[in-house]
C-alpha cells in the first residue's frame, strides 16, 4: 500500500467453492488469500489492475510500454538495481513488475519468512519512482535493437500483420515500434 494509507477493512467474505478468502478494503482494494501447496513454505503475492500501455495517449505509448522495465533499471526508491538483485537472491525472493498491453502486475514469490519484505517491495512499487536518464537509454536501446531484429522473425513478422489486420490498426492495440520509440520521454 502507498506509503500513509491506512485502509480500513470492509469486508470478509469466505468463498468454500474455490478454496479462497476475500477482504475488501475501503478504498476499494480486493485481496485474495488462497493457501495452497505447490511450495512448502512459498508465498505469493500477486498485485493485478486493469490498464497497460494501450490506454496511454497514442504520443505517450511508447514511454508506457518502457515505463516498468526503465523503473526496474533504475532501481527502486533508495535501492539501487544492484542492491535489489543482492536482496532478492540473499532472501531467495523472486520480484516483478510488468506494464503490459491491458494490465499491470507486481509479483513477489519466496518464503514466507520474507513476507514483510516482500509486501514492502511490492509497496515501494507505488512510489513515486526515482526513473534515471541512465536507464531509459540503456532501456531505449535494447528495445531498439530488439524492433530492428524483429522483421527477421517470422513469427513476429505475422504477429504484427494479423494485429494490424484486426484492429484497424487502433494504436493502444498495435506491438510497439521502432518508430514509437523516437517519441519516448521520462516525462511522459
Amino acid at each position: 500500500l502507498p506509503e500513509g494509507a491506512d485502509p480500513k477493512l470492509e469486508s470478509i467474505n469466505q468463498i468454500d467453492k474455490i478454496g479462497v478468502t476475500e477482504a475488501v478494503l475501503e478504498n476499494g482494494l480486493r485481496v485474495i488469500i488462497k493457501p495452497t501447496k505447490f511450495e512448502a513454505d512459498e508465498v505469493l503475492v500477486q498485485v493485478i489492475a486493469s490498464g497497460g500501455y494501450a490506454s496511454a495517449k497514442k504520443e505517450d505509448f511508447a514511454s508506457a510500454f518502457l515505463a516498468a522495465k526503465v523503473a526496474k533499471e533504475s532501481g527502486l526508491g533508495y535501492q539501487s538495481i544492484h542492491a535489489l538483485n543482492y536482496e532478492f537472491y540473499h532472501d531467495s525472493i523472486e520480484f516483478s513488475f510488468e506494464i503490459e498491453k491491458n494490465l499491470r502486475t507486481i509479483e513477489a514469490t519466496g518464503p514466507s519468512k520474507n513476507i514483510e519484505t516482500m509486501l514492502r517491495l511490492v509497496q515501494s512499487v507505488f512510489k513515486k519512482q526515482n526513473m534515471s536518464q541512465e536507464a531509459l537509454e540503456s532501456v531505449l536501446k535494447r528495445e531498439k535493437t530488439t524492433l530492428s531484429n524483429r522483421s527477421s522473425d517470422r513469427d513476429s513478422t505475422f504477429e504484427v500483420i494479423y494485429t494490424a489486420l484486426n484492429t484497424k490498426e487502433e494504436p493502444g492495440l498495435l506491438p510497439v515500434s521502432l518508430k514509437d520509440m523516437e517519441n519516448v520521454s521520462l516525462d511522459k
